[in-house]
């Protein structure tokens, strides 16, 4: 089966648990979207690899499902995925002084973006039109 990026994102979750060392998280992205079909399978977040650090500080993922074969039901289907990134420093993931600032989700068509708040352990933020 193919592996493609799903139809679209609709939410985008993080949450960040502290560990027993100072400034060393867990970081939890959850990511729910759509698909045109049934049938699809294996949803996942594949983080982008870079040859240089991104400038924005924001992480790209990819959100892939494996694509269904055969008959199809043309109905709208939900999938969701998530990523964990362990023992990570967020004020410190790209190098010394350059913080994760945020994850950018990306879908065959509706992307969302999610910035990172230092205040909060928990947001979410929707790519549904307000």
């Amino acid at each position: 089966m193919a592996t493609l990026r799903v139809s679209g994102v609709g939410e985008v979750h993080y949450a960040v648990n502290e560990t027993d060392r100072t400034g060393i998280v867990d970081l939890v992205i959850m990511v729910n979207g759509y698909v045109p079909t049934s049938g699809w399978r294996s949803p996942t977040l594949v983080p982008w690899i870079y040859a240089e650090t991104p400038g924005d500080g924001i992480l790209d993922l990819d959100f892939v499902a494996e694509r269904p074969e055969g008959l199809l039901c043309p109905e709208i289907g939900n999938v969701s995925a998530d990523i964990e990134f362990a023992n990570i420093d967020i004020s410190n993931f790209w190098g010394e002084d350059n913080p994760l600032r945020g994850v950018l989700v990306h879908a065959a068509g509706r992307n969302a973006t999610l910035m990172f708040d230092a205040s909060k352990p928990r947001k979410t933020v929707s790519a549904w039109p307000a």
